[in-house]
């Protein structure tokens, strides 16, 4: 008998606990919210500054210093334009740098500007 009264409540415990920790897939509509489509800016990468690559963003009047984690080898030119979707991230870099955030980058794409030539 004591034996099926603690197999009782070991079950009982286990069940509360996958009850109190069971986590909530995010919504589409969060999905959606947390994600940054076709915003446009210009990578800066200057060595000089001491501070590593950014995209340099404007956010409604203002400009901001986007960290990306993993924007790929291709884009990190100076002065390139670009076109790209972005969610916040969690990253690390100087803080001296005052950047924004850290943000994770896709559907990157190069802008290109009328008259100028390659």
């Amino acid at each position: 008998m004591k034996t099926i009264i603690t197999i009782f409540a070991m079950t009982l415990g286990v069940t509360a606990f996958a009850q109190k920790t069971t986590i909530k897939p995010p919504t589409q509509s969060t999905l959606e919210q947390a994600v940054h489509k076709d915003t446009e800016g210009e990578v800066y990468y200057l060595k000089s500054e001491g501070c590593p690559l950014y995209l340099r963003v404007s956010e409604g009047e203002q400009m901001v210093k986007l960290f990306p984690i993993d924007l790929p080898a291709r884009f990190q030119v100076h002065g390139m334009k670009l076109k790209f979707d972005y969610v916040d991230a969690k990253g690390t870099y100087p803080e001296s740098c005052n950047f924004t955030k850290a943000i994770s980058v896709s559907n990157v794409s190069e802008v290109k500007v009328p008259g100028v030539r390659e």
